[in-house]
């Protein structure tokens, strides 16, 4: 990767989006790491590792956060919604402003902590949110500093 140390100062790396609606089960759109038992899932984690494998330099890989959500609805109420099937035609973005105006803490709404993915989610027995809070994002600047990432 002589070109990449060469040419370009840093890498920008869009790890959010990582899960949507092409998947025909709920999931974190932007994880630290994959979740216990789905090592083959997209992550930061997984994204970094895959262009250190190209020998880019750590310090040149800029990974990103989501300042947004996303939704899934007419989810079947198992294991808290996550990697759960659901019959809406697909994931619904939503800021996050609007998350803390209209999810997080409200209603019926509770959130989950996937300790192994180091992400959030929020389930109200139907309606399912994947998104970053200050938790992960914590996690997020941990494995910044760390690696030496950019």
């Amino acid at each position: 990767m002589d070109i990449v140390e060469k040419y370009l100062d840093y890498i920008n790396v869009m790890t959010y989006d990582m899960w949507g609606s092409s998947q025909k089960l709920t999931g974190h759109h932007t994880s630290l790491y994959a979740s216990m038992g789905k090592p083959n899932n997209a992550s930061c984690y997984r994204s970094v590792q895959i262009l250190k494998s190209y020998n880019v330099p750590l310090y040149k890989i800029v990974i990103g956060a989501a300042f947004y959500g996303h939704m899934w609805n007419q989810v079947e109420n198992k294991d808290n919604g996550l990697y759960q099937k659901y019959s809406s035609t697909g994931s619904k973005t939503i800021a996050y402003t609007e998350l803390h105006e209209k999810y997080i803490d409200r209603g019926q709404f509770k959130r989950y902590w996937d300790e192994s993915a180091k992400a959030p989610y929020l389930f109200d027995g139907t309606t399912f949110i994947s998104y970053d809070d200050e938790e992960s994002l914590l996690y997020k600047s941990k494995y910044i500093k760390v690696n030496s990432l950019g």
